[in-house]
This record gives structure tokens, sequence and C-alpha cells, in this order.
């Protein structure tokens, strides 16, 4: 019997059954993201990580759609899993967030969102990804993380 895959640091392990499972959820204190997700991570097939989350209905703005602020901490959160193993394991905190809507969403749908680094720096890490629903884009994101390593920058 192989062992389990064991999550990057910060990480949850992955949930056992349920509807997330082989999900992980971040285990670090974020209040915020607490109350506005929950939002999950896995390892997607190319070993690149994903994100999932399920709005419910206090994510949703007054037309019944999910509010845009909601995705966007979303894609927030997405930047920090799709970073992970560039910002290793050390604090960091966005710099900037830049989005483009170009769809919406319905509370219990399935938001996924994908993306890479583009450059890792020193201090700055560089990231860009899409959330889709239904294999359909809804936002398209990038931003700057300011990753701030041990010993001194």
């Amino acid at each position: 019997m192989a062992a389990p895959v064991q999550p990057p640091a910060g990480l949850s392990a992955p949930f056992a059954d349920g509807p997330w499972k082989g999900w992980s959820t971040w285990t670090g204190s974020e209040p915020f993201e607490e109350y506005a997700g929950p939002f999950y991570t896995r390892e997607d097939q190319d070993g690149s990580r994903i994100c999932g989350f399920r709005p419910r209905g206090v994510n949703l703005n007054g037309t019944g759609f999910v509010h845009g602020g909601a995705i966007a901490t979303f894609a927030d959160y997405s930047l920090f899993m799709i970073a992970h193993d560039a910002v290793k394991g050390e604090t960091a905190v966005t710099v900037s967030l830049n989005t483009e809507f170009v769809g919406g969403a319905r509370a219990d749908s399935l938001l996924i969102s994908r993306g890479n680094v583009l450059r890792s720096g020193k201090s700055l890490v560089f990231v860009r990804g899409v959330i889709e629903v239904e294999n359909e884009p809804i936002l398209n994101f990038s931003g700057v993380l300011r990753v701030f390593r041990a010993g001194g920058s």
C-alpha cells in the first residue's frame, strides 16, 4: 500500500470523504477567508495547484449572483496557493491583485481556479490565473506577492 500523500506545509491533510474528498484547506488563521469561504486546494493531474470554492447565500450580491468581492477574495487565496512552492513557507502579503471579470456565477456553482507562477525572485512572486465555472472563465487575475524571507528581505 502506498504511503498517503503529505500535503505541503500549512495545508490540512486531504479530506478522506465527502464532496471535497482529496482536497485540503489552509490551516493558518485567516478569519476573513474562513468567513468568505471555505476555499479548498489540491494538486492537479499535471502537478500544479488548483483551488475550489462553492459560494453560499452570504456570498451573493443583490441580483442573486456571486458578489465580485467574494470572487476577488477567492482569487487572492488562489494567488497564495498557486505560489505556495515559490513562497516556501515564508510570510507573504499581496502587493497587487488585478482582476478582469468576464462572466458571473450563481450560489452553489463550483468555482475552480488554475494558474502559474510567472516569475519568482528574492522577494517578489508574480502569478496569473483564471477562475472558471463549468470550464467557462469568469475571472482572469494576476498579482504580485511580497515574500519576507527569513534573515532579511
